[in-house]
């Protein structure tokens, strides 16, 4: 088997479908037909009062932000980029891709590096959001509001959980080179993927393993022997140890627990404002000593000099004694 059945294909899109139209008739838009985003998300408080006001103000703060609309749209896409790298391989939609290691390893370095520079979008995007567009009379008391009064906790639990992820994740691989190394591949440390094997079976692996060798199909003796001389029982990837894709996707999770961090340490309450307000509370910010020395040069006398002067002839700028050039 080189792919997924084609029948398994075409449902998935019509189910999805269906599921899009449904949705696109359920909220509303511009007509007073279907439900109220804003409602829904403002009725949304957690119970017990740990979030406050829990989701109130945040439908306007979204809606006036075109920076917080930018970075959630780069976080739906990077992760959506990043799932399609994982399942290129382990559920294989295209014919022979299934045998071929080297396309199969290119794509997934190609979408993880995609999903990775939008990713970084989002969190920029993001961070543009808190120090610009924040408004704290706005979310007072919200789940943004909690987020910014707990950023130095977020961000101190964030830095060790990064370096904990970081450098255990690092120490296995180089453990497990050493042990290759001198020749004893018994010590090494392998995690077996448990959670990514369960996902791929709840996706069908076993029944595509099934339909392979059962003995409705034709030939189905042949087909056995078949099956135990291929590296793989059926078109999925086996997940097993040391597999690259847990490392790149412990990576991925390090990175953008660290990415977060930064996020949140974007200014507080007390210091977001405009532009001009954010330039004279930051004496950090290199516009500030930028934009004195704009207002300095603006304070000097100017002079207009019409076309066709010494100063400007024909639009040029001509200086005394240098002739013009042919």
């Amino acid at each position: 088997m080189q792919s997924l059945w084609l029948t398994d294909i075409a449902h998935h899109h019509l189910a999805i479908a269906i599921l899009f139209l449904i949705a696109g008739h359920m909220y509303r838009t511009n007509f007073r037909i279907g439900h109220s985003i804003k409602e829904i998300l403002e009725a949304h408080i957690p119970p017990g009062g740990r979030l406050g006001r829990g989701h109130k103000g945040l439908y306007d703060t979204i809606n006036n932000s075109l920076h917080f609309q930018l970075g959630l749209a780069l976080a739906s896409l990077g992760v959506i980029t990043s799932l399609v790298a994982q399942h290129m391989y382990s559920l294989p939609a295209y014919a022979f891709i299934a045998q071929d290691f080297t396309t199969q390893a290119a794509l997934y370095t190609h979408h993880q590096y995609i999903a990775g520079f939008i990713m970084t979008g989002a969190f920029a995007h993001g961070a543009i959001f808190f120090i610009r567009d924040y408004n704290p009379e706005q979310n007072e008391d919200n789940v943004l509001a909690r987020m910014l009064d707990h950023k130095e906790a977020i961000i101190s639990h964030l830095s060790w959980a990064s370096l904990f992820l970081g450098f255990h994740t690092l120490g296995l691989y180089v453990h497990n080179d050493v042990m290759l190394a001198f020749g004893t591949p018994e010590k090494q440390i392998l995690i077996e993927p448990i959670f990514a094997q369960w996902i791929q079976s709840a996706h069908g692996a076993m029944i595509y393993f099934t339909g392979e060798v059962s003995g409705s199909s034709p030939g189905w003796p042949n087909c056995a022997k078949e099956k135990n001389r291929r590296l793989t029982p059926s078109c999925m990837l086996h997940l097993t140890r040391g597999d690259i894709a847990q490392l790149v996707e412990l990576r991925s999770c390090n990175w953008v627990v660290a990415i977060t961090g930064w996020m949140s340490n974007c200014p507080g309450e007390d210091q977001v404002g405009p532009c001009e307000q954010l330039d004279a509370l930051s004496p950090f910010n290199p516009l500030t000593e930028m934009r004195q020395k704009e207002r300095k040069s603006m304070d000097r006398p100017h002079r207009l000099h019409p076309v066709g002067t010494t100063r400007s002839p024909q639009g040029r700028l001509r200086h005394p004694g240098v002739a013009d050039r042919p």
